[in-house]
């Protein structure tokens, strides 16, 4: 008898996967985009040598993207990093500071295999960038608004002597809202014709 019992148990156990039939066989599995470019430190100081002219000389494909439920206008950078697309928002529009973003990894569910890329995303900008900018990160361990989050916030700062726009620009760990799932994302603030 416990044999039997043990049996029915196993061969359930063994065919649950199979047997298990409903809404999430529709749903398409959750998918970690981590592409990886040997160009990172080259493209990431083309972003930056071009934000000091409001990204000009990488706009590209003009494209819209609906945020908070209107179109907006973008180019698609002709640079990308880690071989994700990049989007500069068109400079014309009114109140608008020019901004480059670009989304290198998602992930649908809190952030799992993105904490390792955001980290070494974050270890080649210092790499990259550390001798002429400052470093500072946020997460929920210094900052009251990231508190009970796994959201990380990595600013860059560019060391300049003097007065003078610095440039700046971060690397998220978040939940975009606008995009629906985890992302590590870079983004760029441009200064309006230096």
């Amino acid at each position: 008898m416990k044999k039997s019992i043990l049996s029915a148990f196993l061969i359930l156990g063994l065919l649950a996967p199979v047997l298990a039939v409903g809404d999430d066989e529709a749903k398409e599995p959750t998918k970690v985009v981590i592409p990886v470019d040997d160009n990172f430190c080259e493209n990431l100081k083309k972003i930056i040598d071009a934000a000091r002219k409001s990204f000009d000389s990488l706009r590209g494909e003009e494209t819209t993207r609906v945020i908070s439920g209107k179109e907006r206008p973008f180019n698609v950078s002709t640079v990308s990093l880690e071989g994700a697309e990049c989007y500069i928002n068109a400079s014309e529009d009114a109140g608008y500071y020019p901004e480059c973003e670009c989304f290198i990894g998602k992930n649908n569910f809190a952030p799992g295999p993105l904490s390792k890329k955001y980290e070494e995303v974050k270890a080649a900008v210092q790499e990259c960038v550390g001798d002429n900018f400052t470093f500072t990160e946020k997460d929920k361990t210094n900052d009251i608004y990231l508190e009970d989050t796994e959201f990380k916030k990595f600013l860059a700062i560019e060391k300049k002597d003097g007065a003078g726009k610095r440039l700046k620009f971060y690397v998220f760990l978040n939940n975009n809202r606008v995009l629906g799932h985890w992302t590590v994302e870079f983004h760029f603030d441009g200064i309006v014709g230096e």
